[in-house]
């Protein structure tokens, strides 16, 4: 495969410095991080950019902006102000992709229906804004376990909808979120051109059968690697990008797993 290889910082726990995570996985080959609104909090963005640079890394996605459902005045106001921040810095960054997470029920909306109205809308107005600096949007269904607390957009159709007719918008597909889907063959052969960025792990429920968690690519439920191989064969030219949160160590440490993911990708070639 010819996919560039991607690792996302959410792996870091919080003790664990952004500028070193940028070493380390230069060092294992990749090409490109995911970055989070830690990392410019953490590394001010001159000197960001020069790491990066002096690297050889790309962005791959700065995450995550949206969150559009958002009642409380305050609380939409803040989330206005990261948006545009984050819009700004990816552009600085030349990241590929910003990546969009919708909001929940829980954030405020008054239904479901009037929830996907707002997002909607939203979308495009943050694509507009977005447009204005070149900034290209991945908009990143969720898994329906989550649609109370982190996104009402959960099928790759429904998502699929949303940024059909935005020139600067596209999905951000993470299996974590949408392995279940049954469109997402579907979505693979016909609509590859509107992936903008494919993020990978497994997915295992160690508790709880209805307690999904992420875990590293070469145990869970799915076959990551036959899934990655067919959005490469289907013509997917973009990244694969890794993406296990922190908490899912789960006491491992974070450079082997770092590691361990980077081996995973190469042994697919």
């Amino acid at each position: 495969m010819k996919n560039p290889l991607s690792i996302n910082a959410y792996i870091c726990p919080p003790d664990y410095p952004i500028a070193r995570f940028l070493s380390r996985v230069a060092q294992t080959g990749a090409s490109a991080v995911g970055l989070t609104i830690r990392a410019l909090d953490e590394i001010p963005l001159p000197q960001l950019k020069a790491q990066l640079n002096d690297l050889g890394l790309a962005v791959s996605t700065l995450n995550s902006a949206g969150y559009f459902l958002y009642h409380d005045a305050q609380r939409t106001a803040q989330q206005t102000s990261t948006n545009l921040r984050l819009i700004d810095t990816a552009a600085e960054l030349r990241a590929q992709t910003l990546v969009v997470i919708p909001g929940s029920l829980s954030h405020g909306a008054a239904s479901l229906r009037d929830a996907r109205d707002t997002i909607a809308n939203g979308l495009h107005r943050l694509a507009e804004r977005a447009a204005n600096t070149g900034v290209h949007l991945g908009l990143e269904p969720i898994h329906p376990a989550g649609i109370l607390n982190k996104g009402c957009v959960n099928s790759l159709r429904h998502a699929l909808s949303l940024v059909s007719d935005i020139h600067n918008a596209s999905l951000a597909l993470d299996l974590y979120h949408s392995w279940w889907d049954p469109e997402l063959p579907n979505l693979i052969r016909n609509h590859g051109s509107k992936i903008r960025v494919v993020q990978f792990c497994n997915v295992v429920a160690l508790r709880d059968p209805a307690d999904l968690q992420r875990e590293s690519p070469e145990v869970g439920l799915l076959d990551v690697g036959a899934e990655l191989k067919a959005l490469s064969t289907q013509g997917y030219s973009g990244t694969f990008e890794y993406e296990l949160f922190a908490e899912h160590l789960r006491g491992r440490d974070v450079e082997a797993m770092i590691a361990q993911a980077a081996k995973f990708y190469a042994g697919l070639a």
